[in-house]
């Protein structure tokens, strides 16, 4: 290692089963960043809580920098689910096509979502972590809501 500078390894140094290590990467959708916040400093595979509070911090400091209602439609679309639609994001967000899509770009260029390849209108989450935080976020009465519009 690098004198002066601790090594952090990674999910393998952190005590992580090979079969959680595949967990583990599959939360931080690529990033490496999210990957070793993740290995080092979640309460372990069996805890409720995978996401650490740094994560969660990071998370909602880059949400609060979101426009609001590209704050609703992230929200909204953590209820729906990792992959998702625009008529699933619309309905989710109680908003038009065009406002969804609007909000759904920003989310895009902000790297909360990817357009997925060969789907035109469909999202999905760069990170689940993203997503579990976002989920956190949503009052039982808003899920609700979503839930109730999701379904009709």
């Amino acid at each position: 290692g690098v004198p002066g500078r601790r090594d952090r390894g990674g999910p393998a140094a952190a005590g992580w089963p090979d079969d959680d290590r595949g967990r583990l990467a599959a939360l931080a959708g690529g990033r490496p960043g999210y990957l070793v916040e993740l290995a080092l400093h979640s309460p372990g595979p069996d805890a409720d809580q995978v996401v650490p509070d740094t994560l969660r911090s990071l998370v909602a400091d880059h949400l609060a920098a979101q426009d609001p209602e590209v704050q609703r439609v992230l929200l909204a679309v953590a209820v729906a689910g990792s992959r998702f639609d625009l008529a699933t994001a619309s309905r989710a967000a109680g908003l038009d096509e065009d406002a969804t899509l609007d909000a759904l770009e920003h989310a895009t260029a902000a790297r909360f979502l990817d357009e997925v390849a060969g789907a035109p209108g469909d999202h999905a989450f760069c990170a689940e972590v993203d997503r579990l935080v976002l989920l956190d976020r949503v009052t039982t009465t808003r899920r609700a809501v979503i839930e109730e519009r999701l379904a009709g």
